[in-house]
């Protein structure tokens, strides 16, 4: 048991003076004017004056009293002695006694016992008069203070007749050297004109703490147990001061128990303590209420409270104007406070001490209560959080006590709407329901993440079809015994669940909802509405459409089966033809690609090959988007196929091709040629088997790219040449266009460029329209020259390709050039060569020159633009003509992806917004 355990509840004068002065809390104005009255004392001695502390038990009339002594000497020290008696006063039974227990009690330090109550007292008047001598001898200061508690106890006990009661009045009266600091529990032994003790005490009501009282009481507490109470405890002691009514006992108890989180039991068993320790206050307090009402009382609590005055007439079988006096009666003693809700026409009543209500439910209603937590089930349901009361049912559940696991299970249903007797009968037992409801905190967590990663947390949470299926399940059985208003869970529940418009996913998400507190009962009858439009739709499409339907009623119990695999399927679906969607974050593509990837794989152990060819496909449909977007990061398509390559043999030739395709496009930005190779190898052999005649060129084309970029020119002239034949059997002249040109970028370095331009001459005239794309490629060879020669080899080939593009009136020269330079800058031909071939121009392009010179100009800015570093780049275009500076985005947009990477033309590339960034 924690630290705040330490603090006595019902005995402060075990505590030390500084743990009191530490805890001392809403007294302080009623201190000051005691301390004043005193001082009073002290300067006009013969103004005498005493006090009386009034307040019910537990309202902290003992902690006043200790509080008092442990400031008395710093204010009055030498000048006035404080001097508290025993709480209970077992020796004092005549008047002199008193006296006796107050002189014993100034040297109580060095062992005094004092003597036993006498049997008898033969002369009463002379006992007293030594006693009261004796007493004043015992101090020396002007004034002694008397703190004594039960004080209508001690009167009974030493005071009871006239003549004691007569002595006792005298002394209060007459002597200036004493003052009585006294507590009881009212003060009608000096209310009474008649009696001897009228009005010789003021009387002063401890005050009730307030929610703020609470707050400080629980952050003093837990600065003694080295603790910083959390937002959460400060508000939920504020939150149920009421309970306490401003009982400073009870609000000790209540504070203990929200720092204490090891275990709500103690709290339990304090408050237990508490209740025993007040019996006898609140046996008197109930005989005092009069036959009727206490009927009425026992009424409000034994059927609930809230209750209207007529709800209470109901159960006692009377009516309302019957029972209108006994009822008032109740109000106006206190004991019950009424309030009205909003928008209701009666008035709310319930007992103000919600102690009383406790004792009276531990004594009267539930005496044999197997479970101490039922008996604080009003102080759990408001300040347990939900997920502690799952959390200690389940500790409660490993150490045998099912009993107090049923109390907490069964208010955190209540909190949730949920009735235990609706549950089915196999959860209505503590252990299968906490198993069942386990999830519940995760759940909480889905529905609180951000509406894009919902289906990722959820996905998170539960990592696979059996975790999944069974969290679904148990929310679904749950949600059948919730309602809102109206609204049953055993309606909803089943509808959501046999929807043919939800997908998995959103049937579990909407299932959470209805279990948790944010889910209005409007949202209830609006999803009720919802759901029964779309059966009635649905009803008019099976009749149409007959097929779709029984295939999407086939899903629907395929997923049944294996929800989170089908969930993970129908998401990227609708991703993908959709492009955005509520549950999944801004980096759609990897997310969709690895949530399609874990799919094909959970297909796979299903043995569901179908399933799995088509989460594959949808996998690589998403691997080329993201190829094709300008920020995609090949390593991270890398590490997506990664995981798929030990299970490709068992899926089917078109997902494997597509498959072996992405992972060779990434390794080519890579550099990985060789790897490159072997994987467009294979997706060439696989779309051939599988018929795809364009694939498979496709793939031969990006296998010539990667033995050109690996240093093999022959073997990629071959191949290229393949290719060529392939593309133009198959029509695909834009495919054709660019292997011919790789085929003259290899000629050059091979043979030279007059055979290279010789190859374009002869097959230019079969590509119409494409001669552009063609003579492209050839600017390859440029930075092939720089690259594997140097920069002057790389000037000479690139002038003698101006020379040549001079001699080819057929080509488009204005089209060519900047094509070359687009060429030169992707492949990182080095930008002083292309420099010095632009100073060319004026030359070699004589009769042009002219009308080439702004594009000579539009490139050489473009240069200057890139070798700006790209922190400045921006600002630097913001100087620019505006034309020009959107001729330069035009040229850097033409520019594929790794080139602008590597130029710094892009933003990094997209990370998923997920736990595995």
């Amino acid at each position: 048991m924690s630290g705040v355990h330490d603090v006595r509840w019902f005995d402060p004068r075990g505590m030390r003076d500084e743990a009191i002065l530490q805890l001392a809390t809403g007294r302080d104005v009623l201190l000051r004017q005691l301390l004043d009255a005193i001082h009073e004392r002290l300067v006009q001695p013969g103004t005498l004056s005493h006090w009386l502390l009034t307040g019910n038990r537990g309202a902290g009339k003992s902690f006043f009293l200790r509080l008092l002594q442990a400031k008395f000497a710093a204010h009055f020290e030498g000048r006035a002695r404080f001097v508290l008696l025993p709480e209970e006063h077992s020796n004092i039974f005549a008047a002199h006694e008193f006296l006796a227990e107050t002189e014993r009690m100034l040297s109580v330090e060095q062992g005094a016992t004092g003597a036993p109550p006498s049997w008898k007292v033969s002369q009463p008047e002379a006992a007293w008069t030594q006693a009261l001598d004796s007493l004043l001898a015992a101090f020396s200061e002007p004034l002694l203070v008397i703190g004594v508690e039960n004080f209508d106890q001690l009167l009974e006990q030493a005071f009871a007749d006239d003549a004691n009661n007569a002595r006792l009045r005298h002394l209060l009266s007459n002597q200036p050297r004493i003052m009585l600091v006294a507590t009881a529990v009212h003060g009608h032994f000096d209310e009474q004109y008649h009696q001897r003790l009228f009005r010789q005490f003021e009387h002063h009501p401890i005050p009730p703490w307030d929610g703020a009282d609470h707050r400080d009481y629980l952050t003093r507490r837990a600065a003694r147990a080295r603790q910083t109470p959390s937002a959460i405890q400060l508000a939920r002691l504020q939150a149920y001061s009421h309970y306490t009514g401003g009982n400073a006992r009870a609000a000790a108890v209540l504070a203990g128990f929200i720092l204490d989180e090891d275990d709500p039991l103690a709290g339990a068993l304090d408050l237990d303590a508490a209740i025993e320790k007040m019996s006898d206050y609140y046996r008197d307090l109930l005989k005092a209420v009069p036959t009727q009402s206490r009927k009425l009382l026992d009424a409000l609590i034994r059927g609930g409270e809230p209750a209207s005055q007529s709800e209470v007439a109901e159960r006692t079988g009377a009516r309302q104007n019957d029972i209108s006096r006994a009822f008032a009666w109740l109000v106006d003693q206190g004991y019950v406070s009424e309030s009205r809700l909003p928008g209701a026409k009666a008035k709310q009543y319930r007992l103000r001490d919600r102690l009383l209500v406790q004792y009276y439910r531990m004594r009267y209603i539930h005496p044999g209560q197997r479970s101490k937590l039922a008996l604080m089930a009003e102080l759990l349901a408001d300040t347990l959080a939900f997920p502690d009361k799952w959390q200690y049912a389940n500790r409660y559940i490993a150490d045998g006590q099912e009993h107090e696991a049923h109390t907490l299970l069964e208010l955190a249903l209540k909190e949730r709407q949920v009735l235990w007797d609706l549950l089915p009968t196999s959860l209505q037992n503590p252990r299968s329901l906490c198993a069942a409801g386990g999830d519940w905190a995760a759940w909480d967590a889905i529905l609180a993440a951000p509406k894009g990663t919902q289906f990722e947390e959820m996905l998170r949470r539960f990592p696979d079809d059996a975790s999944f299926k069974r969290s679904m399940d148990s929310a679904y059985a749950l949600a059948r015994a919730a309602s809102r208003e109206e609204v049953s869970g055993e309606q909803l529940a089943p509808m959501v669940w046999a929807s043919l418009s939800l997908g998995f996913a959103e049937k579990f998400r909407v299932l959470i909802s209805m279990l948790s507190p944010s889910m209005t009962a409007y949202q209830w009858r609006e999803l009720v509405k919802v759901l029964e439009a779309g059966e009635q739709k649905f009803a008019e499409l099976t009749e149409k459409y007959p097929d779709a339907i029984d295939q999407l009623y086939v899903s629907r119990t395929l997923g049944e089966q294996y929800p989170r695999t089908q969930a993970m399927t129908e998401g990227v679906e609708k991703l993908l033809a959709q492009g955005t969607h509520a549950m999944v974050s801004s980096a759609e593509l990897p997310t969709i690609a690895r949530w399609a990837s874990e799919a094909a794989l959970a297909w796979l152990a299903a043995e569901h090959p179908v399933e799995a060819d088509g989460a594959l496909e949808i996998c690589c449909g998403a691997l080329l988007k993201m190829q094709d977007d300008v920020r995609y990061s090949p390593e991270q398509v890398l590490a997506l196929c990664q995981p798929l390559l030990p299970w490709q043999a068992q899926f089917s030739l078109a997902p494997r091709h597509m498959l072996y395709e992405r992972l060779g496009v990434a390794q080519v930005e890579l550099g990985r040629y060789a790897e490159a190779l072997a994987s467009h190898t294979m997706g060439r052999d696989l779309a051939q088997q599988a018929g795809q005649a364009k694939v498979a060129t496709w793939n031969l084309a990006k296998m010539a790219w990667s033995l050109g970029q690996s240093g093999q020119p022959e073997q990629a002239m071959a191949l290229h040449q393949q290719a060529l034949a392939e593309c133009l059997a198959q029509q695909d002249f834009e495919r054709a266009s660019w292997c011919l040109g790789q085929m003259a970028r290899h000629t050059a370095s091979l043979s030279g460029l007059d055979a290279a331009w010789a190859l374009l001459d002869a097959e230019l005239t079969h590509l119409p329209g494409h001669e552009v794309k063609a003579a492209q490629q050839l600017a390859d060879a440029v930075a092939d020259a720089a690259h594997q020669q140097h920069e002057a080899a790389a000037f000479v080939l690139g002038k003698a390709m101006l020379l040549g593009l001079t001699q080819r009136p057929a080509l488009p020269t204005e089209a060519v050039l900047r094509a070359w330079w687009i060429d030169m800058v992707e492949m990182a031909a080095p930008h002083s060569v292309q420099r010095d071939l632009l100073d060319e121009w004026p030359v070699v392009f004589a009769e042009q020159a002219s009308s080439l010179e702004a594009l000579r100009q539009i490139l050489r800015s473009w240069l200057d633009d890139l070798d700006t570093p790209a922190a400045q780049r921006e600002r630097r275009r913001q100087t620019l003509d505006p034309d020009l500076a959107t001729t330069l985005s035009a040229l850097d947009a033409a520019l594929p992806p790794r080139a602008r990477r590597r130029l710094r033309l892009l933003p990094p590339p997209t990370q998923e917004d997920s736990h595995d960034k």
